[in-house]
């Protein structure tokens, strides 16, 4: 930043801080003191008159006076900015200033020198009568200057009209020299569906089909996808045909599902659970992802791997505990919540949690962030009617509605989307319920699955090295 373009910038914080200033007492001062009895009315105004002469105000009223001359010199130039800024300058010295000292400060001196202790009730009304209605006149008329003088400030252009690229540039688009279609292996058969029903709801989701020899030289079949997405009554989509398969693992840090099919199809991914580490993790790599009927969606890698902290996967519990509280006493209860259903009340102090003693209020939260949304567990708690024990289920927090642009897309975010280890993030357009779906580089090596849509430009990667593991702790 030059010293030309400060002196622009403090000109226009300068006169928007005065601005503000008119603006804010126009909308909260004036009304309020509109309501006051003239002795209260007043005796608020000498104050504020007196208040208000304070360096901070000074530098800023005065300093914007002495810097808008200064910033019409150095553009003085460029016609279009220069007048701008004259026209500024002469506003600000005629609307606001002189307006202030011509109106406002004598006003002000006027009610300054009047003694209100000793005036009566009629002789208030009639110095308020005198002062308040010109004194308004005058501030609302420098507000209004002083707004004027800020939205005719001009803005930082680029000088330059005419790329002279854009012209070759547009030429190679239209030839489509700056999109060439790559050849890119794809794997038929590597994307499939899973059926399932959730809370009486069907439900698909995508699942990726990998090819895994065991220890013993067996050949298994099987069926990833995403855990939170799959329900009671699983069923296999092969091609329109529903094929039965069996769960044999799950992995809830990560969101994982496995299953295993008893029917054999051709092709799927080749997973080597001795070469865990065999791709490299770079920014900008370009990646594709496919569905079930073969459709390929490009995306570039946005992350290096990282750890995305458990927030909207929270578990909820519907209960508060008091600070500090040793035994650890419930302090809220939420109405309708887990806690309530289980009879919790405010008072009972909280025994343990899954057999784990919790002595102490800061071990609460702690211990409940260990677990999962529809996790059971066994609380036990005491009261004035003794030990009390039941084992009940966690609920979500539910998803929180915006009403921003970027949080309204096709499909919306994952429910899940956060507690993770290790991932990495691409811009595919990925949707919730197509998560489960393979991904790629463009030479064909498995990436990892599509885990979450965490907003509209990123969805969420389960890495290959991290399915490797959880395939191979499954499978031995």
């Amino acid at each position: 930043m030059n010293f030309k373009t400060l002196v622009l910038l403090l000109s226009t914080v300068s006169t928007a801080l005065i601005g503000g200033l008119f603006y804010a007492y126009s909308c909260s001062v004036i009304p309020g003191l509109a309501r006051l009895s003239d002795a209260s009315f007043l005796q608020a105004m000498q104050s504020i008159n007196w208040a208000i002469l304070n360096p901070l105000f000074f530098i800023s009223f005065m300093g914007t006076l002495v810097i808008l001359p200064i910033s019409v010199w150095f553009f003085r130039e460029q016609a279009i900015v220069f007048y701008l800024l004259l026209a500024a300058t002469l506003l600000y010295f005629g609307g606001v200033f002189l307006v202030t000292i011509i109106g406002n400060v004598p006003l002000n001196d006027l009610l300054d020198q009047a003694d209100l202790s000793k005036l009566g009730a009629t002789e208030l009304s009639a110095l308020r009568e005198k002062f308040e209605p010109s004194w308004n006149l005058f501030h609302r008329i420098r507000t209004i200057a002083s707004f004027i003088c800020y939205t005719v400030f001009p803005e930082k252009r680029d000088s330059v009209k005419i790329d002279p690229l854009s012209l070759l540039l547009q030429k190679e688009s239209k030839q489509k020299a700056l999109h060439p279609d790559f050849d890119m292996p794809r794997l038929k058969n590597s994307c499939f569906s899973i059926k399932s029903m959730i809370k009486g709801k069907n439900q698909d989701i995508y699942a990726t089909l990998l090819n895994v020899n065991t220890a013993n030289g067996a050949k298994k079949q099987l069926l990833l996808s995403k855990n939170t997405m799959v329900g009671e009554q699983a069923k296999g989509d092969i091609n329109g045909v529903a094929v039965p398969i069996k769960l044999i693992g799950k992995d809830q840090e990560n969101d994982l599902v496995l299953f295993e099919l008893d029917q054999r199809i051709t092709s799927g991914i080749d997973l080597n659970v001795s070469d865990s580490d065999s791709v490299r993790i770079e920014m900008g790599k370009f990646l594709y992802s496919i569905d079930p009927a073969g459709k390929v969606m490009r995306s570039v890698l946005g992350s290096t791997p990282f750890n995305l902290p458990k927030i909207n996967s929270q578990p909820y519990l519907g209960a508060m505990v008091v600070y500090n509280s040793s035994p650890v006493q419930f302090s809220l209860i939420k109405e309708g919540s887990p806690a309530e259903k289980a009879g919790i009340k405010v008072g009972d102090e909280l025994i343990s949690m899954n057999g784990k003693l919790i002595k102490k209020a800061s071990e609460f939260a702690p211990e409940i962030m260990k677990y999962w949304v529809d996790d059971e567990v066994s609380f036990e708690w005491e009261n004035a009617s003794g030990k009390m024990s039941k084992t009940l289920k966690l609920e979500g927090r539910g998803q929180s509605v915006f009403n921003h642009p970027a949080e309204k897309f096709e499909g919306g975010k994952s429910e899940r989307r956060d507690g993770f280890n290790a991932v990495f993030t691409h811009d595919a357009a990925v949707k919730a319920s197509a998560c489960g779906s393979p991904v790629f580089d463009w030479k064909g090596n498995f990436y990892g699955i599509n885990i979450a849509r965490f907003s509209r430009t990123t969805t969420v990667v389960v890495p290959k090295k991290t399915i490797v593991k959880f395939v191979l702790k499954t499978i031995q």
